[in-house]
């Protein structure tokens, strides 16, 4: 699959600020609820970062999943951009798991990003407890989204989860 060119990369995302922000107009109306950050642009970022700051791997779009990297590790990217929780579908699996945090974009610090590495499996986070009575395995057996926030995968990961990469996002294009 055909890598995007980083110029159509830097464009998608300065649209996509600028459409997000205009929903500062509608702050005093009933609560609205904010887009998801694009796919393609969080999965640009955590690719580019592997390339240009971690030399070992060549890390390439994927026909299926989000990342690969030439070792065969299949990579798992999920985008923050507010404070709500992170979903994961039900059915996917991958070798290791990055979070980008990008709320910094929208508020007074507009340049900077994190990148947070988890070196863990899709099978590895099954323990995890998403409500009181269900962990993240369970609602995959019965084919529901789990949904939790960064601060529950730090609780469950520890030390396990690095935050990797925490500057500007110009330095990745």
């Amino acid at each position: 699959m055909r890598d995007i060119e980083p110029q159509v990369i830097k464009n998608s995302l300065e649209m996509f600020i600028n459409y997000y922000k205009s929903f500062d107009a509608l702050s005093g109306y009933k609560k609205i609820r904010r887009p998801n950050f694009p796919e393609h642009i969080s999965e640009y970022i955590v690719q580019s970062y592997l390339n240009k700051f971690n030399g070992k791997y060549n890390c390439h779009r994927a026909e299926t999943g989000d990342l690969l990297k030439s070792n065969g590790n299949k990579i798992e990217v999920k985008c923050i951009n507010s404070d709500g929780p992170i979903s994961f579908g039900p059915n996917e699996k991958w070798s290791e798991l990055y979070i980008v945090d990008v709320r910094q974009l929208f508020t007074g610090n507009e340049n900077t990003i994190k990148i947070f590495f988890i070196p863990k499996t899709n099978y590895e986070i099954h323990a995890l407890r998403i409500s009181r009575s269900e962990t993240f395995g369970q609602q995959c057996e019965q084919k529901r989204r789990p949904r939790c926030h960064i601060t529950l995968l730090h609780e469950f990961f520890k030390e396990d989860m690095r935050l990797i990469y925490n500057h500007k996002i110009d330095y990745l294009f």
